[in-house]
């Protein structure tokens, strides 16, 4: 299973995140990256973003 979270304050909001599920799942890893444009995008709208 995978989980996605949007997390407005990076890395800084991490730690409560992981207090909040902790003991509810098994934690494998944890990749974290910055926004890029599409991702935007597609938060704004909904929709993937097409050339």
């Amino acid at each position: 299973m995978v989980l996605s979270f949007r997390l407005p304050q990076g890395a800084a909001d991490l730690p409560r995140l992981l207090s909040t599920i902790e003991g509810h799942t098994s934690i494998l890893g944890i990749e974290m990256h910055e926004p890029t444009m599409s991702d935007v995008f597609l938060a704004i709208t909904g929709r993937e973003l097409r050339d």
